[in-house]
């Protein structure tokens, strides 16, 4: 079994490989706040603050309107969490409070992940193997398909100018931009065979993965 978190640079390589399992084996994504990691995990169905170390701060449950979390992001003040069970996208505040469940079924019913661009989400869908541009009400603005060869999209990010995402059929992250053109791609299968959730940081890459 892998560690689950781990922390790359913009190449791809390596730099760590942090052990998050002992609180969650099914970490599914990943997302930054300026200081802290979040992280959602499937096995207790829950959020969970970590210091850029790994080390659990403190977790709260999402059980209670979502059991199957794919996603999360951070839009300076809140959370967002997709969920496959019914195809919802969720703002939380950041002690777990739900603030509105947003219906995306609509578009797509299997939303596997979400980043924020400092004013639109962006969100992965497994239905449609498409990544959407949607506003803050969740209504999409447009959509457009994942890079050839990925059929199973897990984790999206964006660095401020591209959007980055990770992919289970190749184990490849994929450098976009926001057009949907593919800049570059790499493997990281040779430590994760599962990557399940990207964020960045401001200089370097974290992806969860669930092998």
């Amino acid at each position: 079994m892998a560690d689950g978190l781990y922390q790359l640079d913009l190449d791809g390589t390596l730099i760590r490989s942090i052990n998050i399992k002992g609180y969650d084996s099914n970490p599914e994504a990943v997302c930054f706040d300026g200081k802290y990691l979040w992280i959602a995990g499937n096995q207790n169905d829950k959020i969970y603050q970590v210091n850029m170390d790994g080390v659990l701060i403190r977790g709260f449950s999402i059980g209670g309107f979502e059991t199957a979390p794919r996603g999360v992001a951070f839009d300076g003040k809140f959370l967002w969490v997709t969920g496959v069970t019914t195809g919802n996208l969720y703002q939380l505040d950041r002690d777990g409070a739900l603030i509105r469940s947003i219906n995306i079924a609509g578009f797509d019913s299997n939303p596997e992940a979400v980043c924020f661009d400092g004013k639109y989400l962006w969100i992965a869908g497994n239905q449609n193997d498409k990544i959407y541009q949607v506003d803050l009400g969740g209504v999409l603005i447009r959509g457009f398909s994942i890079p050839p060869g990925e059929t199973v999209p897990r984790g999206i990010a964006f660095d401020g100018k591209f959007l980055w995402m990770v992919g289970s059929t190749q184990d490849d992250i994929y450098q976009i931009d926001r057009d949907g053109a593919l800049i570059r791609s790499f493997s990281i299968g040779g430590f994760e065979t599962a990557p399940s959730g990207i964020a960045f940081d401001g200089k370097y890459l974290w992806v969860t993965g669930v092998s």
